[in-house]
């Protein structure tokens, strides 16, 4: 799905928008703001037809506890799904092993998990103690910031010094000679 080439050629269509409009030009009327609106709420809704239902079959999932008999990882796994900080929990199988301090996507009568990288995180909210998926935002001053989008007690966290966050960050970043 992720490299479909349709979805490269809305990307290719959005940026080149961008291109001719952000820094290209003065300011806009309103005419013409409603007119690039529509214009980018189309390259959304294509982007949207083509990974609509692609997750539909998986989960989201938190290891627990693990039993392996076989051959085969047997998990006891909190599934991340719905706005309730009391996740449901299920057995899966699977025939790779978890880290518990991680988060995998497993889809349906498929055995081995995608281990996502930590831009996602089930953690406590500092004041209330209370587990909610937070999302990486941003870095500011040297803090991680992490947004809930349904943890209303503490929508917005913040931490430092995280290795593991810092070795997923560095992947994204340019090399010096994919830079130069």
């Amino acid at each position: 799905m992720l490299s479909d080439k349709a979805i490269f050629g809305i990307f290719q269509t959005a940026a080149d928008y961008r291109n001719r409009w952000k820094g290209h030009g003065g300011v806009v009327s309103t005419e013409d703001a409603q007119t690039r609106l529509v214009l980018l709420t189309n390259c959304l809704s294509q982007v949207r037809q083509i990974i609509s239902d692609k997750y539909s079959s998986a989960i989201l999932i938190a290891p627990q506890s693990c039993e392996y008999r076989d051959g085969v990882y047997y998990y006891q796994v909190k599934v991340l799904t719905g706005t309730r900080t009391t996740f449901k929990k299920q057995i899966v199988e699977t025939l790779k092993p978890m880290d518990s301090r991680k988060l995998y996507i497993l889809h349906n009568n498929q055995f081995i998990p995608v281990e996502l990288l930590p831009f996602i995180r089930l953690m406590e909210s500092p004041k209330t103690q209370q587990n909610a998926c937070y999302f990486y935002n941003r870095l500011s001053d040297g803090d991680i910031r992490w947004v809930s989008y349904y943890f209303e007690p503490e929508s917005e966290v913040s931490s430092r010094n995280d290795s593991e966050f810092d070795k997923a960050l560095n992947l994204l970043r340019p090399t010096p000679q994919e830079t130069g």
